[in-house]
This record gives C-alpha cells, sequence and structure tokens, in this order.
C-alpha cells in the first residue's frame, strides 16, 4: 500500500510541475 500511495504522490508532483511552470512563465511575460 505503502508504495502505491508513493507512486500516487509522486505522479501528482510530475502533472503539477509543469502546471505551475508554465503559470511562472506567463507571470513573468
Amino acid at each position: 500500500m505503502k508504495k502505491i500511495k508513493i507512486l500516487l504522490a509522486f505522479l501528482a508532483i510530475m502533472l503539477a510541475a509543469p502546471i505551475k511552470s508554465e503559470e511562472i512563465i506567463s507571470l513573468n511575460n
């Protein structure tokens, strides 16, 4: 169960990171 939770958290971070970086880029522009 722990491994599944870690994988889900890792996937969530990987999906959230590009969105946040796009927001930062749009704010800079």
